[in-house]
């Protein structure tokens, strides 16, 4: 794929920017009933050496799966963490969190629209 000279320019102004984002974490912890804190802490320390800054951690309880994929996994803890971090590490923080054993699923996006909108524009 053959990108223009402004796209380029583009992509190498969004990598190196800061933006805030926000991740939705589903917990497996199956087996491990008080086992949130420890993996919301291991989480947050990831972001922290990525070179993030954590804003703030929202955890909720258990809440059951509207569409069950797997019968051994009905229900997860859910937690939403807002992070600020350069966008160039984004991708790198998304692998290590998905590997986790703990780790069910993560959504992780920008939670700044208009620069995205922005960005698009010009």
């Amino acid at each position: 794929m053959i990108l223009t000279e402004r796209c380029q320019t583009l992509l190498h102004e969004r990598e190196d920017k800061v933006e805030r984002y926000e991740a939705l974490v589903i917990l497996d912890l199956t087996g491990k009933p008080d086992g949130a804190k420890e993996s919301s802490d291991a989480i947050e320390a990831m972001i922290t050496a990525a070179g993030g800054k954590v804003d703030s951690v929202q955890k909720m309880d258990r809440k059951p799966f509207a569409r069950v994929t797997n019968p051994q996994r009905q229900a997860g803890y859910y937690m939403n963490i807002a992070f600020d971090l350069k966008s160039s590490a984004l991708s790198k923080l998304q692998k290590e969190v998905t590997a986790r054993a703990d780790v069910y699923r993560v959504l992780v996006h920008s939670s700044n629209p208009a620069a995205v909108v922005e960005a698009a524009a010009k």
